[in-house]
């Protein structure tokens, strides 16, 4: 997955948060949706739609470790449509 397509996929107002959000938590993510749905395309395809999804949210946490557990709570919810 590339970031420049992920960047331009996020919201105009999301583009800020953007290097926190993948620079602290992507690569875990990644490997959460890989687990859960066993196919590499499809785990970036969710951790994609998450980060724009998160980045979408207006109420996100700014506590480190809520932030952590929404975004897993995002990518759980992608993982299993």
């Amino acid at each position: 997955m590339k970031n420049r397509q992920l960047r331009e996929e996020l919201p105009e107002s999301g583009r800020g948060t953007f290097a926190e959000l993948i620079g602290a938590n992507g690569e875990i993510l990644f490997q959460y949706c890989w687990l859960m749905i066993n196919d590499v395309g499809t785990a970036q395809d969710a951790l994609r739609e998450t980060l724009v999804r998160a980045a979408e949210c207006s109420d996100f946490p700014g506590d480190p470790g809520t932030l952590r557990d929404r975004l897993f709570s995002l990518a759980r919810a992608q993982c299993l449509l």
